[in-house]
């Protein structure tokens, strides 16, 4: 009886934290409710990716860090060619802190996702993504193809924990 009053317990306050999921609510079926869902939670699955990244040397004070995740924007861009038919456009922002000599820099950066949905739930087709100052924009570089970096990779197990509530 202790043990699941314990196990309940436990489970409330990972709930309460973010760190669990409802186990009834399930992966949202619409492109908007996906995007405000994942992006307070997105932080979180990047900073993972990318302390597992970093040399096991990098002293703690040396590290990227993603700070925030949010101004989702939802209307697609107009292209010279066609999307495949099912692919989502959504511009999403983060923000991160970079240690630099003893101070940090914070950079915002800008990310362009297509995600595609099928039966058994969202997917990442492709994810590019720019980089600029913060708070004032100035240069901000060229379109990389990001999927396989840190947000990426954030993103795709985000997607795969959610398909997996379902």
């Amino acid at each position: 009886m202790v043990q699941g009053r314990f196990r309940t317990r436990l489970g409330a306050i990972l709930l309460s934290w973010g760190l669990l999921a409802s186990p009834t609510q399930a992966c949202p079926a619409a492109l908007e409710p996906l995007i405000e869902e994942m992006l307070p939670d997105l932080p979180g699955y990047m900073n993972r990716v990318l302390r597992r990244s970093q040399t096991v040397q990098a002293p703690r004070s040396h590290r990227t860090t993603v700070l925030v995740a949010g101004n989702p924007e939802f209307e697609p861009l107009p292209l010279n060619q066609p999307i495949p038919e099912g692919v989502e456009q959504v511009f999403i922002t983060t923000l991160e802190r970079t240690p630099y000599d003893n101070t940090s820099v914070k950079l915002q950066h800008f990310h362009w996702l297509f995600l595609s949905q099928n039966e058994e739930g969202w997917w990442l087709v492709s994810l590019f993504s720019t980089v600029g100052d913060y708070p004032q924009l100035g240069i901000v570089s060229p379109p990389r193809e990001s999927s396989q970096g840190a947000v990426g990779q954030a993103i795709q197990t985000w997607l795969r924990d959610c398909r997996f509530r379902r």
